[in-house]
């Protein structure tokens, strides 16, 4: 490891770039913070400073790094990207695309910058322009799992269940142990009518990821839709366990106490629990 006592901007950032690469995010940041306190106009110690940040949760003093690198850099487009996305989790989506924009228009066929802005695009309900934005994503490299996931969520919301089901299952093809990849195909084979195909792809995200609530979720809704009333209780439970509000959980209960008698009984007694 390289010494810490250094006054060498250079050696702290450096310090930086292996303690991330190790995982050990505190120790970076902290030798991030040594490199910049040396040379506060030192942009690539300010990026790695807003992406350390950023996997913080700390997305507003994310965001000061990202400008201050731009004030350096202009067209730094993992800047501009990274800015995007800081913006996007603090509710700013428009100035979110106005970042995506504004990197796009030094490189048109960025995929990270494509893909952030199709997320955004879709949460606006803007499902068209989302998609445009995966295609050309994609247009620029087929292989990017994380623009077939985009793509099957933006097809999925515009109806378009078979081709979002290509679209998962090419992404998964990619990249096979992505709990989300596998809840949202589930869910698309729920509106197709394919209740155990659905109920099969639940199991399998829950296998990657015990706690994923969505999938929990969806699959007690498969269990009851196949007449699995008494099984369909366990996934409800488990959520109830870690979110005793979950509202979901608790209105699926509700939702089919008319085909088992007890199960009408356990639900409102939940319901008064939790109340």
């Amino acid at each position: 490891m390289l010494a810490i006592g250094s006054d060498d901007a250079g050696t702290h950032y450096n310090r930086g770039n292996a303690l991330k690469g190790i995982g050990r995010d505190a120790e970076a940041l902290a030798s991030y913070d040594r490199a910049l306190a040396l040379a506060p106009n030192h942009a690539d110690a300010r990026y790695n400073r807003g992406n350390t940040l950023a996997r913080f949760g700390r997305h507003q003093d994310a965001l000061l790094d990202y400008d201050a690198v731009l004030m350096l850099r202009p067209q730094h487009v993992p800047a501009l990207n990274r800015r995007g996305n800081a913006l996007a989790a603090l509710g700013r989506p428009d100035e979110a695309l106005a970042a995506y924009d504004a990197g796009l228009a030094v490189e048109p066929a960025n995929v990270d910058a494509l893909n952030n802005r199709s997320v955004v695009l879709l949460d606006l309900g803007k499902n068209d322009q989302a998609l445009e934005s995966c295609e050309r994503a994609l247009a620029a490299r087929p292989d990017y799992a994380d623009a077939l996931y985009n793509r099957g969520n933006t097809l999925r919301a515009l109806a378009r269940y078979e081709d979002a089901r290509a679209s998962y299952a090419a992404a998964l093809s990619l990249e096979p142990h992505r709990p989300d990849a596998l809840n949202n195909l589930g869910l698309t084979l729920v509106a197709l009518g394919q209740h155990t195909e659905a109920l099969a792809n639940f199991d399998a995200a829950l296998a990657l990821d015990s706690n994923h609530l969505g999938a929990l979720h969806n699959r007690a809704n498969a269990l009851f839709e196949l007449g699995s009333f008494e099984a369909a209780l366990a996934p409800c439970d488990k959520i109830l366990t870690t979110n005793p509000m979950h509202a979901d959980a608790l209105n699926t209960r509700v939702s089919y106490s008319r085909d088992s008698t007890d199960l009408a009984r356990r639900c409102r007694a939940m319901t008064r629990r939790w109340r």
